[in-house]
């Protein structure tokens, strides 16, 4: 049973604290050397207590059982007598191990096992083909309009990889756009570039993080990785106005054999914009997903049970947030990121330099990494750009960093006890020396010394355990669940001239029956809604003071609800529901 909260300076049983912290750090050990993200701070092996409960796996259950049921009738209509058979017996194998032996992690062994099975790589005559897959899954929205530029625009914004865009200053010699270029599109004949640069009106989406991944090759056959620049811009206006597509370059440096791509250029144009969403994808899956909130989080998972005693404020509060997430981060570098799984089998580049893209994330700083800061440093707080989710995040943001505000301020009422806390203090010794946890601290300086900065730690990590992670999760279905918008590689080198057609762009997204598997793949990963946000369980907190604080939460969080509703009703152009506080969960726990 929880005890009533108390910070270590003031708590006359201090052998209970003790006891607490020694079990901790007997159960949660930190590990680097696993071989599917080695060097990373990791938990080391899974204590039963981060085991998911009987609910999640109903849930995870009833997903998995979709995508058989789905890939079951796939198959029936190709009549091919064997292979409906064989998925059966997979259906009647999941449900034995899910229900009756009780070895529930075997059933993600088991799904991963799945996408190794392959068959030869599937041609594909056009885009109806990739729609055939969806038998009993909801084919996304996107399938209808994703080669319009305008969608392409918006899902720099409120797409898949909402964090990539920033804003664009001057032109530079590795990007040679003119005012040529730019006065040649349509909307911007009365323009000029100079202007609009000056204006903060144009902005660059680039992949320069993975400009040292190697292609890959899976089963023989090759595939190609992608580090191009995207080059958007707002038309003049006295509104907001969303992006427009300008020019793509399709590697880092301006050569010869690297023309500038437009909307003008026909089918090329399609390349050049399939070549920017594999980019877009693969920088989603190692950066913004995997190594921004997932193994961000991690050490701080770690680090919580280690250093704090149960009754401690911060340990009471960050729990539920963390719920499930060493478990799901286990699973996932031991059957999704590891060699000859799902990952190495759909994406782009070899597993080591994919690696190396993961770990160079993780040597970035985290106090960069907050919210208003990274808005900041990328330029794009220009209310001009009509953002969905910058103005979302912000709104969630604020409402959190009030509860985690009010909250703390109940057992912290100077900083002098921010200085005495003692297990806090050991916390953040070891985030940064066990935890490997960059730029961490007041001024970067590896320690917490005011309570301001304490707040903004703690809203930071409940935002990206919960929002953040929803924003980057939950899209994986709506946006690469159908690969001819957004394939997870490339299979043909970038185009080195403009005499393109269809048939050249279908050769460069993934072949029908890899398709296939990078849509189970995705609609696993956002198939699990379990908890959320700002939903505790009944009487969590035993302190009666919390108790007003975490109504006010709730309220502000149906206030942003009502808020970001009434948007997408009045602006259906730009509707964005990836941040609605319902669909929010509490922790990354899928």
């Amino acid at each position: 049973m929880q005890s009533k909260a108390s910070l270590p300076q003031y708590d006359m049983d201090i052998s209970s604290r003790e006891k607490d912290i020694f079990e901790g750090q007997e159960k949660y050990q930190y590990t680097y050397g696993y071989e599917s993200l080695e060097g990373v701070a990791m938990l080391k092996g899974i204590p039963k207590s981060e085991m998911p409960k009987l609910t999640w796996w109903f849930k995870a259950g009833r997903v998995v059982l979709k995508l058989l049921e789905n890939r079951f009738e796939y198959i029936a209509d190709k009549n091919i007598i064997l292979k409906i058979i064989s998925t059966g017996i997979s259906i009647v194998k999941l449900l034995f191990s899910l229900i009756f032996r009780g070895n529930k992690e075997k059933v993600l062994e088991n799904v991963a096992l799945e996408f190794k099975k392959k068959k030869n790589y599937e041609s594909h005559a056009n885009i109806s083909d990739y729609k055939k897959y969806f038998k009993k899954l909801s084919l996304p929205s996107v399938a209808h309009d994703f080669q319009q530029d305008s969608s392409f625009s918006k899902m720099r914004v409120a797409g898949l990889n909402p964090v990539v865009i920033k804003a664009y200053k001057e032109v530079d010699s590795n990007f040679p756009v003119t005012n040529e270029i730019f006065t040649s599109l349509e909307g911007f004949e009365d323009d000029n570039l100079e202007n609009a640069l000056e204006e903060g009106r144009v902005f660059m989406a680039d992949y320069v993080a993975l400009k040292d991944v190697e292609n890959g090759v899976y089963k023989s056959v090759q595939k190609y990785s992608y580090a191009p620049k995207a080059l958007f811009a707002l038309k003049v206006s006295n509104k907001s106005e969303s992006l427009q597509p300008i020019a793509i370059q399709c590697e880092q440096n301006s050569t010869e054999n690297t023309p500038l791509f437009t909307p003008n250029d026909g089918e090329v144009w399609e390349i050049a914009k399939s070549i920017v969403q594999i980019a877009d994808f693969n920088h989603h899956e190692l950066i913004t997903h995997l190594g921004a909130t997932h193994l961000l989080i991690e050490p701080f998972v770690v680090t919580t049970h280690r250093q704090l005693a149960k009754n401690h404020p911060l340990y009471i509060l960050l729990i539920p947030h963390f719920q499930g997430t060493a478990f799901i981060n286990y699973s996932a570098q031991k059957r999704l990121v590891n060699d000859d799984g799902p990952f190495d089998q759909l994406f782009s580049g070899t597993m080591p330099t994919n690696r190396a893209v993961v770990g160079q994330r993780l040597s970035e700083s985290f106090n960069d990494a907050m919210l208003r800061a990274d808005l900041k440093s990328r330029g794009v707080e220009n209310n001009k750009l009509i953002y969905p989710y910058r103005d979302d995040a912000l709104e969630i943001w604020d409402a959190i960093e009030v509860w985690v505000s009010e909250y703390l301020n109940i057992y912290y009422k100077k900083d002098e006890d921010v200085l005495e806390d003692k297990e806090l203090q050991d916390w953040t010794k070891e985030l940064v020396t066990k935890g490997k946890v960059q730029g961490f601290g007041d001024n970067n300086a590896n320690e917490i010394t005011t309570l301001v900065y304490l707040k903004q730690v703690i809203t930071m990590l409940i935002f990206t355990s919960s929002a953040q992670h929803s924003a980057v999760n939950f899209t994986q279905q709506s946006y690469p669940g159908f690969t001819p918008n957004m394939s997870a590689a490339g299979y043909r080198p970038i185009p080195e001239d403009k005499n393109k057609t269809q048939k050249d762009w279908l050769d460069l997204i993934a072949p029908l029956n890899v398709a296939d598997d990078q849509t189970d793949l995705m609609f696993t990963l956002s198939g699990v809604h379990y908890t959320v946000l700002g939903n505790y369980s009944f009487r969590y907190f035993k302190d009666q003071r919390v108790t007003e604080a975490m109504k006010k939460f709730k309220l502000e969080l149906q206030r942003v609800e009502e808020k970001i509703n009434k948007r997408n009703i009045e602006d259906k152009e730009n509707k964005y529901t990836y941040m609605l506080p319902s669909g929010i969960p509490q922790s990354i726990n899928i």
